[in-house]
């Protein structure tokens, strides 16, 4: 997964478009446990999470953290 995180974010995708390109790939029982045990609240939620991080000039800025 980290590889085809690398990749997208080479080509320009934000993290939330790379984490759905990895989760379109889920197979097995991780694609059953994304399909039938989340509510699309929670996938959205799970996407949609954001961190607040500090900056190299000491700034807390909020980043998307969905990948």
């Amino acid at each position: 997964m980290t590889t085809a995180m690398q990749a997208y974010k080479a080509r320009g995708l934000t993290n939330r478009q790379s984490a759905i390109g990895i989760i379109q790939g889920f197979q097995g029982q991780l694609k059953i446990w994304w399909d039938n045990f989340l509510s699309h609240e929670e996938r959205d939620q799970l996407l949609a999470h954001r961190i607040v991080t500090t900056n190299a000039q000491g700034m807390e800025v909020e980043e998307e953290a969905a990948a």
